[in-house]
């Protein structure tokens, strides 16, 4: 296997894996939230890792922080909705859940790159 793939595929997987995670309930599957939030952190760890470049990180780093601030604040708004918003609001915690420790791993590698400067 390629090993450039596994950064984009883990990326088009942990979207994937967020949006059914939050259909799951609905559906009368319960019990799996733990699991999937694992799996989420994890392929949000290999995104951050092998998905983004040196040149990508500056970029990657303010759309990820802009992520996290519009997504708490939506959380309230979906909140409020009252056909959806629950499945949109789990959508949103999924996405925040796999989106984070990218986020982290991206700025550790920021953080060790000016120190060795």
């Amino acid at each position: 296997m390629d090993w450039k793939k596994i950064g984009p595929l883990s990326f088009l997987v942990g979207i994937a894996l967020a949006i059914i995670g939050a259909i799951l309930p609905l559906l009368g599957v319960t019990g799996l939230n733990t699991v999937i939030a694992q799996l989420l952190i994890l392929l949000g760890f290999i995104v951050g890792l092998m998905n983004i470049t040196v040149d990508e990180e500056v970029k990657f780093l303010l759309s990820g922080l802009a992520l996290l601030f519009m997504g708490v604040g939506l959380l309230k708004v979906f909140e409020m909705v009252p056909v959806g918003g629950d499945v949109l609001t789990a959508v949103l915690n999924n996405i925040i859940t796999f989106a984070s420790p990218a986020i982290g791993v991206v700025a550790l590698k920021v953080m060790l790159e000016i120190m060795r400067d």
